[in-house]
């Protein structure tokens, strides 16, 4: 997954993690979330040609819609 964040590929990483949903329990699929929303947002200050905050509250909403 760090590497699809390293090369800005953002959706690839998500669909990664929406994978781990069916892998994790509900606590630990919920620390992954906030990681991954955690680790977009230091990207964003590194690249903010890249990356938006409505690209990264988006995903957020659509990962906590999984919880």
């Amino acid at each position: 997954m760090l590497d699809y964040i390293e090369k800005h590929r953002y959706q690839e990483a998500f669909f990664l993690i929406n994978e781990l949903k069916f892998k994790m329990s509900y606590y630990d699929f919920q620390q992954v979330t906030d990681w991954f929303v955690k680790l977009l947002r230091t990207q964003e200050k590194k690249y903010p040609n890249k990356l938006t905050s409505d690209m990264i509250e988006n995903y957020k909403t659509r990962l906590n819609a999984l919880l």
